[in-house]
């Protein structure tokens, strides 16, 4: 974790002055990863559906015949983000995008909401 570090801001030519951070791990450390693992090992225990992880993007996703697997995808998402708010990890809801493929008469109408 980030313990007594300073930083400052860069943009377009200007710095900011320096000021200290108390949360975080800082990029490109070894801790990094280990935390990401230890929290997706924790997420994986709690949901029954397929999870793809890349660096720091994770999706979900699930076979859905019926609204109640809505649902119970639905439910996993709360599962997600309460993880998120568990640990502390910001979830960027305006990444958040909703995919469906389906059979040409086969459709199921669901409202997903994703907490920020």
């Amino acid at each position: 974790m980030v313990m007594h570090r300073k930083l400052f801001v860069e943009h377009d030519g200007l710095k900011s002055d320096l000021f200290c951070f108390a949360s975080g791990v800082a990029e490109g450390s070894n801790l990094g990863p280990l935390l990401f693992i230890l929290i997706y090992n924790d997420v994986i225990d709690d949901v029954n559906c397929k999870l793809y992880i890349n660096a720091e993007d994770l999706k979900i996703s699930s076979i859905i015949n019926s609204t109640l697997d809505c649902v119970q995808l639905q439910n996993y998402k709360n599962i997600l983000v309460l993880c998120f708010k568990t640990n502390r990890l910001d979830l960027n809801t305006d990444k958040c995008k909703k995919i469906t493929c389906r059979r040409k008469h086969q459709h199921i109408n669901f409202y997903y909401n994703v907490e920020g």
